[in-house]
């Protein structure tokens, strides 16, 4: 992997992240009103989601369940963009080519998502 790294925070509030292999995007409100934080062209983004309450939704990205963690079988060097997930209480992936929901990724503290 490149050393150029995102790193993406939630606020008290519900945030919404959207994740494609061309940007990460974290949204919401805060005491100044709403927020768009947006991280293209990082090799590794760290999103950082707040009392669970946070939504995450990805599409075209890679998991590898059932510990949500980086893939024993390929390095992680030769990924186009690697996705932390911290404290996100609802995780959805999609799958472009279908159009539809490929799974969902609830309550899990931790999870590694990853576009080739």
């Amino acid at each position: 992997m490149g050393s150029d790294v995102a790193n993406l925070y939630g606020t008290a509030n519900a945030d919404v992240l959207a994740g494609t292999a061309a940007e990460v995007r974290l949204s919401g409100t805060h005491s100044a009103g709403s927020y768009v934080n947006i991280a293209r062209s990082f090799d590794e983004v760290n999103a950082f989601g707040g009392k669970g309450e946070d939504h995450a939704v990805f599409t075209d990205a890679a998991v590898d369940p059932p510990g949500y963690g980086p893939p024993s079988d390929i390095t992680l060097d030769g990924l186009a963009q690697i996705l932390w997930l911290d404290s996100f209480g609802k995780i959805e992936r999609w799958d472009s080519s279908t159009g539809s929901k490929a799974d969902d990724i609830d309550n899990i503290d931790r999870v590694f998502a990853w576009w080739e």
